[in-house]
């Protein structure tokens, strides 16, 4: 195929096709979330999805996930594999946190990587259509689509669930928080200064 397009992918940098990204300069951007979010997401995913039918409790999962357990795991060498690279000029690594706390200075950021000029309108226009609020509503993006194909268990929570910042506190207990701050330290010494674990809007 002649021309730009998008494609979108949970693959870790190692499993992308390499030569293609040095000859043909192709532009990757990478999002990061705290990996406590990322865990209480990730439970509500596997308990949405029929193929995975898990119905074991958080506290259970959680222990999955901090033993890499779950697929597209460790979550920490996916993050760290891409971390390697992000000096490079192709590469744009962005914060979920930070595109909650400021979307538009966010917009701004990816359109400068990708050397778009946006006004102030079309930035907010963006943002609008961005919003959570108004992806949920969207059918092109909620994967309501799947309800109908039998993927969703109508019983769980939808694909697009909250996205909030911070959602992990109504998870964790003291003990869980207090295991998961330390599996953190061991495992994103790079990274873990750079996530934040509460919405500072």
């Amino acid at each position: 195929m002649e021309g730009q397009r998008l494609i979108k992918t949970h693959l870790p940098y190692s499993l992308l096709p390499q030569e293609d990204i040095l000859k043909k300069n192709v532009k990757i951007f990478y999002i990061m979330r705290n990996p406590k979010d990322v865990a209480v997401s990730y439970y509500h995913f596997v308990r949405m999805m029929t193929i995975s039918n898990y119905s074991g409790s958080f506290d259970n999962f959680l222990e999955d996930f901090m033993s890499d357990k779950v697929p597209y795991g460790p979550i920490w060498k996916h993050y760290q594999e891409m971390w390697d690279h992000k000096d490079e000029q192709n590469i744009l690594i962005l914060f979920y946190e930070d595109l909650q706390k400021d979307i538009r200075g966010s917009i701004r950021k990816i359109a400068g990587f990708l050397n778009r000029n946006l006004t102030e309108r079309e930035i907010s226009e963006i943002a609008d259509h961005c919003s959570f609020d108004n992806m949920s509503q969207n059918p092109n993006v909620n994967y309501q689509h799947w309800d109908a194909l039998g993927i969703r268990k109508s019983s769980e929570a939808k694909f697009m669930r909250k996205g909030q910042v911070g959602d992990w506190k109504n998870y964790f207990n003291s003990a869980m928080n207090h295991s998961m701050d330390i599996w953190i330290e061991n495992n994103f010494r790079d990274i873990s200064v750079s996530f934040a674990y509460e919405n500072l809007k």
